[in-house]
């Protein structure tokens, strides 16, 4: 199972070795915890249920600029992070943070790029 769908899954049915089918939810503790990441090591898993998550709109854009230009946008966005944490408001820090919300970074020398 990904990693990425274990905080939607809710409920999971099992097969041990001695036949018996056991239900578990999160209410279950270490065993749920287990049989989430077990990979089939503690018994045969027969069903999945997970909680439905709307789907958010996604927003994909891409910007190349050099180093200079990177260093500036991370020195504000430090500058903005460390201002809104003066507040002491946990909703200015996030608003500080929310540009960068799920951005990636990919790094390329120019060197390493020559052949292309």
């Amino acid at each position: 199972m990904l990693p990425c769908h274990l905080p939607q899954l809710t409920k999971l049915q099992l097969v041990v070795a001695d036949g018996s089918i056991l239900e578990l939810t999160p209410a279950h503790g270490h065993l749920w915890q287990a049989a989430r990441v077990s990979v089939g090591r503690l018994g045969v898993i027969t069903s999945l249920t997970f909680k439905i998550v709307p789907n958010e709109k996604v927003l994909r854009t891409r910007r190349f600029f050099n180093y200079n230009g990177f260093q500036k946008m991370l020195d504000k966005l430090q500058a903005d992070y460390a201002a809104a944490k003066a507040t002491g408001s946990a909703e200015q820090m996030w608003k500080a943070l929310q540009a960068w919300d799920e951005t990636q970074v990919c790094v390329r020398s120019r060197k390493a790029c020559t052949h292309m």
